[in-house]
């Protein structure tokens, strides 16, 4: 015979038994839901941080030359770079003027310098005999600029005077060029004269001018701004291996020109 009063504690232990199971479990989950929450918040928050790092870093303005020369001409730049121009566009056709922009990036350590001109030009010679050589060049082609092409170079430079021939460093260029075979064909070794004054013909209309488009190592400029022999190459190559750098040759692949 079963005793009911038997039945009813092992009854009631069962249930004890249960509500125990029920409250270590509820309490099991609440934990792993509270531990998953903090994560997955930590990764939302590091994500959104990133991306809105990302966000500042390529949002980029476009700038353009003033819409009263011959042909539009544009490019885009970074936001967190600082932008300065100079002059103005012609106001009538026979007028000889240019227009210059400075992108200066947030260290301040790099530029890159648009300047174009109508009406005017740009001469010099350069003894091949007295030249420094290329030791490095790198070049690229842009998408929307069919004039020209980017180029990265290093050449070597040496002193000449009727008794000694003096190494005094290295000079580097990081610009547009024109499509002219010499620069095309360009290699380790050829002269630097064959690069002549980087200037780009964009129209014929007025003598429109691309007079520069360059990145400038702002630490190698002289106070007057003029470039100086580097003595030590490496000092370019590094400076050549920044993001900041990299940014001012993306500014460079940029330029939009669309016209004759």
């Amino acid at each position: 015979m079963i005793n009911p009063k038997k039945q009813s504690g092992s009854a009631l232990a069962i249930i004890s038994v249960i509500i125990i199971v029920i409250i270590i479990a509820g309490l099991g989950f609440a934990l792993w839901k509270n531990a998953t929450s903090k994560t997955v918040t930590q990764t939302s928050t590091k994500g959104e941080t990133t991306s809105t790092t990302t966000d500042n870093t390529s949002k980029l303005i476009e700038a353009h030359i003033a819409s009263t020369f011959p042909s539009p001409l544009s490019w885009k730049y970074p936001a967190s770079w600082t932008l300065t121009s100079t002059g103005n566009g012609p106001t009538n056709p026979s007028d000889t003027v240019d227009q210059g922009f400075t992108m200066t990036s947030p260290s301040g350590d790099y530029s890159v310098v648009y300047r174009v001109g109508v009406n005017g030009g740009v001469g010099g010679t350069c003894d091949p005999t007295s030249s420094g050589t290329v030791q490095y060049i790198r070049e690229e082609p842009i998408n929307n600029f069919a004039k020209g092409q980017f180029v990265e170079y290093i050449t070597d430079d040496y002193t000449t005077t009727e008794s000694s021939n003096a190494f005094s460093g290295y000079y580097y260029m990081s610009a547009i060029l024109s499509n002219e075979a010499a620069i095309t064909q360009a290699k380790v070794g050829s002269s630097r004269c064959d690069f002549g004054l980087s200037i780009v013909t964009l129209s014929k209309t007025q003598n429109f001018l691309l007079l520069s488009a360059a990145i400038t190592l702002n630490k190698f400029e002289a106070k007057d701004g003029s470039v100086m022999p580097i003595k030590d190459v490496s000092l370019i190559k590094e400076a050549y291996n920044t993001a900041e750098y990299k940014d001012a040759v993306n500014i460079l692949l940029s330029t939009k020109y669309s016209g004759q």
